[in-house]
């Protein structure tokens, strides 16, 4: 499933959120895409993992677009 992509050669680096709008998801997916921009090189499982936990704790917080 596409949700997102960062264009990490682009400056500023371009990113693309296709999840559905104001969802827990889509949250997930700006963090996910926003770590890559940061931190292009880290593992996809790192950027997985730490996306979700943060999505999960932001939307659990009240945190919405």
């Amino acid at each position: 499933k596409f949700d997102g992509a960062t264009d990490i050669d682009s400056s500023p680096r371009d990113m693309l959120i296709a999840a559905e709008p104001n969802t827990q998801n889509e949250l997930i997916t700006i963090i996910h895409e926003s770590m890559h921009a940061s931190e292009w090189n880290k593992q996809e499982k790192i950027i997985n993992r730490t996306s979700k936990d943060i999505g999960r704790l932001l939307w659990r917080l009240g945190y919405r677009k």
